[in-house]
């Protein structure tokens, strides 16, 4: 099974943590006799010609081919399409194959998503409540 993968362009270190996560899954799903394999489209790609803003439909056509099982969309690459009409998009370009968006929630695809507030809301209350702290700094 190949799964299309398609990715906006990030800093090393965020790319590391999708592709760390799509290897433990694979290698998980190997053990139960899944073959997976991954094959990742980038929206600075040299093969795809395309940026980020204006070549989402090029990146859609690719990962449409039908070598694909289905399609995971990553760090809501095509956010900037979501005016309602994004599922209609994604429902024509990939005609019925499974779709999964990560990082952004559109209606009508189904997605992971995180909960950064209140993961942050947690991890204070820890630091106050489990270990005393008063003066919590953050730097971003």
């Amino acid at each position: 099974m190949q799964i299309a993968v398609l990715a906006p362009t990030y800093p090393d270190e965020v790319f590391l943590h999708y592709l760390h996560g799509l290897t433990a899954a694979q290698r998980a799903l190997r053990t139960r006799g899944t073959e997976v394999d991954f094959c990742f489209f980038d929206s600075n790609s040299p093969l795809s010609r395309v940026n980020y803003l204006g070549g989402a439909g090029e990146l859609l056509r690719m990962a449409a081919h039908d070598e694909f099982s289905g399609v995971l969309m990553l760090g809501g690459i095509l956010a900037f399409l979501d005016d309602g009409t994004l599922p209609l998009f994604v429902r024509d370009a990939f005609s019925g194959k499974p779709v999964v968006n990560v990082m952004a929630k559109f209606t009508g695809i189904p997605s992971i998503t995180t909960d950064n507030e209140g993961g942050i809301n947690l991890l204070v209350d820890h630091l106050v409540e489990v270990h005393g702290y008063r003066r919590i700094a953050m730097i971003n």
